[in-house]
This record gives structure tokens, sequence and C-alpha cells, in this order.
């Protein structure tokens, strides 16, 4: 199901465009598993973006909650991984 979608998404890009904010967050999960603030860290999108597009992207059920919860500050975060 995921490589459909990413195929969908990117296959038949050209090298010159840009990905969108949801595309981008799905490709660095597909790198690792991460929560929001690691997401939004390694790829420089603010991370209420990132935040947003994960909602968005859990819905589509293309990413899904580990189970995992790291702590992070005063709140505990969602450790999110791509749906194989």
């Amino acid at each position: 199901m995921i490589k459909e979608f990413w195929d969908k998404l990117v296959g038949r890009r050209k090298s010159s465009t840009k990905l969108s904010r949801l595309e981008q967050i799905l490709s660095e999960l597909d790198r690792g598993q991460g929560t929001a603030r690691q997401v939004s860290d390694r790829s420089g999108i603010k991370l209420s973006v990132v935040r947003t597009n994960l909602s968005t992207l859990h819905r589509m059920h293309l990413i899904r909650a580990t189970g995992t919860k790291v702590q992070t500050g005063y709140s505990e975060e969602n450790v999110w991984e791509v749906v194989r």
C-alpha cells in the first residue's frame, strides 16, 4: 500500500520538483522512526507543521504509532513509523 501511494506521490516527479510537506514528512519517516520533534529536527520543518501532517498521514493509514512514548520536556510523544 505504501509503495503504491509513494509511487503516486513522487514516482513521476521531475528531479527539479519539490516535495510537498506531507511528502517530506513521509519520506523522513520512511528513513526511520521518530517523534514529531525528531522529524522536525531532521527535516527542518516547523514542529507545528509536522504535527499537523502526522495527523493527516495517520488518518490516511500511512503511518502508525509504534506504542513507544518518548519523554520530551514536560510531555510524552509518540514514536511514529511508516506502515508497510
